[in-house]
């Protein structure tokens, strides 16, 4: 998993320190995987972040990159019921 700040891992986790703004430490969180979830986002420089995350993957020959993002949500108006589910 990558982190801006150094962590500790646990069972089955590994963190990576890296930074997507920058980065910094993508390609080393990358290597050896197959599929990478994307759940970071902000208001604010996710294309440039997005950018570097899909080159790190492509370069590590990852075969799927699943990109989430809640950017904006607050602003979806809630229509009925089944919105708030």
């Amino acid at each position: 998993m990558l982190s801006r700040r150094s962590r500790e891992g646990g069972e089955g986790v590994e963190f990576v320190t890296g930074d997507l703004a920058t980065g910094e430490g993508i390609d080393t969180a990358v290597n050896g995987t197959e599929i990478i979830v994307h759940c970071a986002g902000s208001a604010k420089g996710d294309e440039d972040k997005a950018r570097h995350l899909v080159r790190a993957a492509s370069r590590a020959g990852a075969r799927h990159l699943v990109y989430i993002s809640v950017v904006g949500a607050d602003r979806i108006p809630i229509a009925s019921g089944i919105d708030r589910g």
